[in-house]
């Protein structure tokens, strides 16, 4: 089974990336003055995602207040939207919830396309990776979040439930799983529990499984 989701575009359902600055990173505080903020976007397509998420941190002045910085991980199966992803280069489409301020701001206008700054790509690492396929890793670290949103739409019941194990594998205890808005993991697995932070529910790797 391969899938890959190509409907992204820059700051789509920001609410993620702010609950992460808004809470998720003072939940860590302890954590984070040794060693830095992991986070997998899992499906990211052409990279609208983790680019969305780092520009979010430094937006809110993160930078200043992790000693180790973060690392941002990104994968998917298409080798071509990966490829886009390291170049930084972006149609109009992917800006539409972008204001004129907002591209100003973080992207360099050449023709037709519209190029990330280099800054607000630092830190960010693409592979590639089928999350389908049970057996590949998920990158070299455990996460302190993971988000991957609107793909497990596309999945079955009984695939749902391996990534979604395989994903509780990845993350740290007490970290994160978001989900898309039209997802819902409702409570299917023991492995996390279901938490309200910033009015939107996420799921929480738990200790132990209940």
């Amino acid at each position: 089974m391969t899938l890959t989701n190509n409907e992204t575009y820059f700051f789509r359902e920001a609410h993620h990336f702010e609950c992460v600055a808004r809470h998720v990173i003072p939940s860590l505080n302890g954590e984070l003055r040794e060693r830095p903020l992991r986070i997998l976007s899992a499906g990211c397509s052409s990279g609208e995602e983790p680019y969305s998420l780092v520009m979010t941190l430094q937006a809110m002045g993160l930078e200043t207040h992790l000693p180790h910085g973060w690392e941002v991980e990104a994968c998917d199966l298409n080798p071509a939207r990966l490829a886009q992803a390291r170049d930084g280069a972006y149609e109009e489409t992917s800006l539409r919830n972008c204001d004129e301020e907002t591209r100003r701001r973080y992207f360099t206008r050449d023709g037709n396309r519209f190029l990330l700054r280099d800054r607000h790509r630092s830190g960010v690492r693409f592979f590639t990776c089928n999350l389908a396929a049970p057996i590949m890793p998920l990158g070299a670290a455990r996460y302190d979040v993971i988000l991957c949103r609107n793909l497990l739409i596309y999945f079955g019941e009984a695939a749902f439930m391996a990534l979604i194990e395989r994903f509780a594998r990845a993350i740290v205890p007490g970290g994160y799983l978001m989900l898309g808005h039209s997802e819902s993991r409702s409570d299917r697995s023991p492995s996390f529990r279901a938490v309200v932070l910033n009015g939107m529910v996420v799921y929480q790797r738990c200790a132990t499984e209940r």
